[in-house]
């Protein structure tokens, strides 16, 4: 287990990852994200146990990148972006709009 105010590379019960004062700052992982951390927190770039990628920007808000789909579709952006099919084929538009046409069979 990790001391409080630990500094460094650490490995604790579930998180491996740097570490300053104690908390997860820089790469880690945790049993739910791998990526990057400030203090403790998502910060930067994270994949998490659903397959999706997003991004958390300084004042922590965070765009969702790329989702994998339960019909093994690929989303890549936030609310605009492209839906590539496992076909191949891709669809550009409003999340909303893409999703309701093409993955609602």
């Amino acid at each position: 287990m990790l001391k409080n105010k630990f500094t460094g590379t650490g490995v604790g019960a579930d998180v491996v990852g740097e570490f300053i004062n104690g908390e997860l700052n820089g790469l880690g992982a945790t049993p739910t994200q791998t990526g990057q951390f400030k203090e403790d927190k998502p910060f930067g770039y994270i994949i998490d146990n659903h397959n999706e990628v997003t991004y958390t920007n300084d004042d922590g808000d965070t765009t969702r990148l790329i989702t994998v789909l339960d019909n093994g579709d690929i989303w890549i952006g936030d609310n605009f972006g492209i839906l590539v099919r496992k076909d191949g084929s891709t669809s550009t538009g409003y999340k909303r709009i893409i999703l309701e046409e093409y993955c609602n069979d």
